[in-house]
């Protein structure tokens, strides 16, 4: 379960997984950045924050990759306007 809560202050604020082999995670979109708090059960051997930690994290680094590709293809192209 993902939870917003959007907040100008950086703040911490978690949620507990709905069911036992799942995870909480909030986040905080802010101007600069993003929190986010990430919890499960340690009694799951399936679920591990650490690693869900992780894995977010790449997967965020390669949306910031492809978004500023594509933001620097967008500044360098010629505009395909016909006048």
């Amino acid at each position: 379960m993902f939870h917003q809560v959007p907040s100008r202050n950086q703040a911490f604020m978690c949620y507990g997984p709905l069911v036992p082999n799942g995870y909480g995670v909030c986040y905080n979109p802010r101007k600069n950045e993003i929190s986010f708090g990430i919890s499960a059960f340690n009694s799951c051997q399936e679920t591990k924050a650490e690693q869900f930690k992780i894995s977010l994290q790449e997967v965020l680094l390669d949306m910031q990759q492809v978004a500023g590709s594509q933001n620097a293809q967008t500044k360098s192209s010629p505009s395909n306007i016909n006048n």
